[in-house]
């Protein structure tokens, strides 16, 4: 996924654009993984409200039933929508896409199908692949991979998955609602480890609650075709189902591209090692995505990329900051996180405060009639200062708690208390404030340079690509004056209005430069 947002950001910062891709532009995101994965949950979703809970929102529906067939048919219509996309955008940005797989030769050449791309600088962004355990060999038919499961034209009439991290309890979701039986193993004693503690007992909860069969600290030590199914031998017994899903995690696709030769360093799971500005051990080539670690999320990928190409460009705007990314889990409940958990910012030395707000006071979780879940904050006892939020709870990604916009909101938040005191010192830092008053690093030029220009490039508090801003003119004489409007952000939620006040910003508690002058942000609801 990373791969052609840092080719299409590279052409608009004027560089020229090779991308070499062996499948389809767009990559396990797109094709085998966040959005036909989404589209098929879109469609059990909708499914199982109706038929389980039509009655109580007044409907009436005598029989209500699913068409497999057709669902994968819309999953696949999405795919091909988004993928004409993707290539509209190669060509709209000028960028020359080589089909075939690549192995660098040296540190500006890529051997592609015994074709040479030559470029002063290289991005690999090869991504990474189901893995499976010892023991378990995927046939595609009785143990299979998630890459087989979002694929398939047919549910079973149950399944065993191994994994309760966020590609097990999705699928998990996906097929309880559609009335498969559920078995989930987890060789963790909780759901969801890399989550909150408490976010992990509420998904339990409500798994149980739904009919889901989950065995936590089960391990997992073979499995077998049996009775036209698969039995997985546990440590805690046999469990039979008609197909077993291996959802323990992916690897990096790091092996045979040459990395050895060149001094590409690599750490022991095969993960490429890389700095904030995403720049490998070799002069000239930089990784993002999956391939390098960290979170395996498509957006994350996509800001590695951004920050790499400016990088390469010469207009580095922001390093990559991996504990500031924001996850979301599309399950049911659906978690949403950002920052350190509260076991996380205990370890780490924290005086840690808890705040929590529960769904049954929200007015529109009564109305959506789902009042389970949380809205939980990890913040430092003496300083304030956020730590991490996390989210859990039914449709969060657009309907109870914004939970979208306000994890970006966190995000800014952590990032500029954790770096205030540095702000505080350095009068060229300029800041913004969101409609709650939190403070959030926007943006940062030397003191006593010129206001923002037509190419200067603006980022908002997640630090995602927003648009270009507007000239600023100064008067013939007098301070600078003048207000931009900018494009709404990529998450929807915000346009941003930005005006160029005087001395007067003091006033304000804006920050100012040496001459006095001062930039204040406001943030409005996009209309």
């Amino acid at each position: 996924m990373g791969g052609y947002p840092a080719a299409i950001r590279a052409s608009q910062l004027g560089l020229k654009v090779a991308l070499v891709e062996s499948g389809k532009l767009g990559g396990t995101c797109l094709h085998i993984g966040c959005i036909p994965t989404k589209a098929l949950l879109e469609s059990s979703e909708l499914y199982h409200r109706v038929a389980t809970r039509g009655a109580e929102f007044g409907l009436k529906a005598e029989v209500v039933g699913y068409d497999y067939p057709r669902m994968a048919e819309r999953r696949d219509a999405v795919v091909g929508q988004l993928y004409k996309g993707v290539l509209y955008l190669m060509k709209k940005n000028k960028i020359e896409v080589v089909a075939g797989k690549g192995k660098l030769r040296d540190r500006n050449t890529i051997d592609v199908n015994g074709k040479q791309v030559k470029a002063k600088n290289l991005i690999i962004a090869t991504g990474s692949t189901v893995k499976t355990l010892p023991g378990l060999e995927l046939d595609g038919q009785y143990i299979i991979s998630s890459d087989h499961a979002v694929l398939s034209k047919s549910a079973p009439e149950s399944i065993c998955i191994i994994g309760a991290g966020a590609v097990g309890v999705e699928f998990a979701t996906f097929y309880n609602q559609l009335g498969v039986k559920v078995t989930l193993l987890e060789a963790l004693d909780r759901m969801v480890p890399l989550e909150d503690e408490d976010v992990s007992k509420e998904m339990l909860s409500a798994f149980k609650k739904a009919g889901i069969e989950v065995q936590l600290g089960v391990k997992v030590k073979g499995a077998k075709k049996a009775r036209d199914g698969v039995t997985v031998e546990t440590d805690q017994g046999e469990v039979w189902a008609k197909q077993l899903l291996v959802a323990v995690g992916r690897v990096a696709i790091s092996k045979d591209l040459g990395l050895e030769q060149l001094g590409v360093q690599t750490h022991p799971n095969g993960f490429i090692k890389v700095d904030e500005w995403m720049r490998t051990s070799a002069e000239g080539i930089h990784a993002i995505g999956d391939v390098v670690g960290g979170y395996l999320l498509a957006h994350a990928a996509s800001h590695e990329g951004i920050v790499a190409a400016e990088d390469i460009a010469g207009q580095r705007l922001a390093p990559m900051e991996q504990n500031l990314v924001t996850r979301c889990t599309y399950s049911h409940p659906q978690i949403a996180s950002v920052g350190m958990t509260e076991k996380q910012a205990r370890d780490a030395g924290h005086e840690v405060k808890i705040g929590k707000f529960p769904f049954s006071a929200i007015g529109r979780a009564q109305i959506h009639g789902e009042t389970a879940g949380f809205v939980k904050i990890v913040a430092d006892a003496k300083t304030g200062q956020m730590l991490g939020t996390h989210i859990v709870g039914a449709s969060i990604d657009s309907g109870n708690s914004s939970s979208i916009s306000t994890l970006d909101s966190c995000a800014g938040t952590i990032r500029t208390c954790r770096s205030g005191r540095r702000a505080s010192r350095s009068s060229h830092i300029w800041s913004c404030t969101t409609g709650n008053s939190f403070p959030r690093t926007i943006w940062s030029r030397r003191s006593g340079s010129t206001p923002p220009s037509r190419t200067t490039p603006f980022r908002n508090a997640c630090s995602r690509f927003v648009a270009h801003s507007m000239m600023i003119r100064r008067p013939p004489s007098g301070p600078w004056r003048g207000a931009a409007t900018y494009s709404r952000c990529p998450c929807r939620w915000y346009s941003v209005v930005a005006d160029w006040w005087t001395a007067n910003s003091r006033a304000r508690r804006l920050p100012v430069d040496s001459r006095g002058r001062g930039l204040g942000w406001s943030w409005l609801p996009c209309s």
